[in-house]
């Protein structure tokens, strides 16, 4: 999300493409933080979850959501007991994502997509944060919309986006998923 922050705001005041309007950005981050401050509040959490945790979760399940809840605001404690190990996985998402976008760049490059680093590395994110939507399998169709869109406002037709967004998909899915079920073949989790 941050990174996302980052590359609308690119996107409006360096090129002077309106992707989301600014209050719309403003009113999201604002949004965010108030949901974050109620997320991290245990009590406040609790007021606001319990009617719908009264409601929704069957009577024989309601012990097991309990505890998980509690599990999370203890992992969540840890987390402000031990700063450093939080700062250092930071960072370490940090270096992870500029890996991703410096990988997405390549393989833009390797289609002949003439567009400078800056404009792939602020394309990166948005697309990853299309990619999140629970609207299609693993992404597709939004990552190419949102590819689309975002390169029609450098002139690149939409077959480009398109070729990227399949190799992206290739090669940040079908190919890791391949290598994930070779792995789970030949050593498989035994469950229970």
């Amino acid at each position: 999300l941050v990174f996302c922050v980052v590359s609308l705001a690119w996107f409006i005041y360096y090129y002077k493409v309106t992707v989301v309007p600014p209050e719309a950005v403003a009113i999201a981050i604002i949004g965010f933080l108030a949901v974050m401050f109620v997320f991290l509040k245990e009590k406040y959490l609790k007021a606001v979850l319990r009617p719908l945790f009264q409601f929704l979760v069957p009577e024989r399940y309601k012990n097991k959501v309990s505890a998980m809840f509690s599990d999370f605001f203890s992992a969540v404690k840890s987390v402000k007991n031990q700063p450093g190990t939080f700062v250092a996985s930071l960072f370490l998402g940090i270096i992870i994502w500029l890996f991703s976008a410096t990988v997405f760049f390549v393989v833009a490059q390797s289609l002949s997509i003439p567009q400078p680093p800056q404009v792939m590395f602020l394309i990166f994110p948005l697309m990853a944060l299309a990619d999140l939507l629970p609207i299609s399998f693993s992404g597709l169709g939004t990552r190419d919309a949102i590819m689309i869109f975002l390169f029609s406002f450098f002139s690149m037709g939409a077959e480009s986006a398109v070729s990227l967004s399949f190799l992206v998909f290739f090669s940040g899915y079908v190919l890791v998923s391949i290598i994930g079920l070779l792995l789970f073949i030949s050593r498989p989790i035994k469950v229970g």
